[in-house]
């Protein structure tokens, strides 16, 4: 999650307007708190001065991870702190503010998956989503099944260096970022998956 969660975040901080940018999240859990300290890092390191504006979800029984209208607030009030940019990542409460994003037209970035292909009321607004490549995931660990080859941990571990992270395609946005800036997120795919960068986040 930090791994794509600062790809996005350095593009967010490339694409940025105004020098804000912002993330509506689920609960504070381990997988959220990768992925919002992935992207404010992200951004910060494309664009020293960029202001990161964030929230977690609180616990929210049967609404946790699902209260767009929640996460649509949200994400309002960041808009109107300046924030040009909202990464929703928090399940269905992300995605209120994905739709706040295309209602204020704002840009955004989703979460998981190709948010463009499972959720397309938010293609209007969507420069990306981050991505944990399943079906990756999946070929791996059936083909180490077959050879009964699994890591002495028991885990196998899916990060940019063995394909199992990354964004999506730009989709609508293709055409509007720069070919500089799609170099600059593919060196740092590049730095990610090799080792020579790393995204800052540390388990607490």
């Amino acid at each position: 999650e930090d791994q794509a969660g600062f790809l996005a975040g350095a593009l967010a901080g490339l694409m940025t307007k105004s020098g804000t940018i912002a993330g509506v999240y689920g609960l504070k859990i381990p997988p959220v708190e990768k992925y919002r300290v992935g992207y404010e890092n992200g951004a910060k390191y494309t664009n020293p001065s960029v202001k990161t504006l964030g929230i977690y979800q609180p616990p929210s029984g049967a609404k946790s991870f699902n209260d767009p209208d929640w996460g649509k607030a949200r994400a309002l009030d960041f808009f109107g702190q300046g924030a040009d940019i909202v990464f929703g990542a928090g399940g269905n409460t992300g995605n209120g503010a994905l739709l706040a994003a295309v209602q204020q037209n704002k840009q955004c970035v989703g979460v998981d998956v190709d948010q463009f292909v499972s959720y397309p009321d938010a293609d209007p607004c969507l420069i990306t989503s981050t991505e944990k490549h399943i079906a990756v995931a999946v070929k791996t660990a059936i083909a180490d099944a077959v050879k009964a080859q699994w890591p002495s941990s028991g885990l196998l571990v899916f990060e940019a260096k063995n394909g199992g992270v990354g964004i999506s395609a730009y989709h609508n946005f293709d055409g509007k970022i720069s070919a500089d800036i799609k170099a600059k997120i593919q060196d740092i795919l590049k730095k990610l998956a090799d080792g020579s960068l790393q995204t800052g986040y540390t388990a607490s």
